[in-house]
């Protein structure tokens, strides 16, 4: 029995096959399937463009190669990984759940899963909606619906992206 709430939580998470390619040092070859795993976890939980998302999990890693070519001052190895990752990736368009975080008369800012940030500017609220500096909350002018710290809010996102970009 899954209810739509169930269901919501689901779509945001995909699976990924990949593949890449890891430089890792000589020092690293007595345990070479360990030192991929160490790099494969430095991305998690960092949203990666190429795979359309945030790695949450490594599923699986198969080791597809490896070559040592010499370039005069690089000596690393060059590993080539087929790597299945759990992403957290809405789509553009999926609705969310969020707990409110953080308010200002700019922005709501939510928590998704107590783990990822998302931020509603003004200009993306709805229109009824105001700010209360008295109260520090939004309210809307037509329903009463109150938007404080801890308020839980169904938002449409619009897309990710990492505070670096901007």
């Amino acid at each position: 029995y899954e209810t739509a709430c169930d269901l919501r939580y689901f779509q945001m998470f995909r699976e990924v096959r990949t593949k890449l390619q890891l430089k890792l040092l000589p020092s690293n070859l007595s345990n070479i399937h360990g030192a991929v795993l160490r790099e494969l976890s430095f991305m998690l939980l960092r949203i990666e463009p190429t795979l359309g998302g945030v790695p949450l999990a490594i599923k699986s890693m198969k080791i597809e190669g490896a070559s040592a070519p010499i370039f005069e001052d690089h000596p690393h190895v060059h590993v080539n990984v087929a790597v299945n990752f759990l992403l957290f990736a809405p789509e553009a368009g999926s609705v969310i759940s969020g707990i409110v975080n953080n308010l200002a008369d700019d922005t709501v800012g939510l928590l998704i899963l107590n783990t990822f940030n998302a931020v509603i500017p003004r200009d993306e609220m709805p229109p009824d909606f105001a700010f209360d500096y008295k109260e520090s909350s939004w309210t809307s002018s037509t329903t009463g619906q109150c938007l404080s710290i801890g308020s839980e809010v169904l938002f449409s996102c619009k897309g990710m992206r990492t505070t670096d970009q901007g």
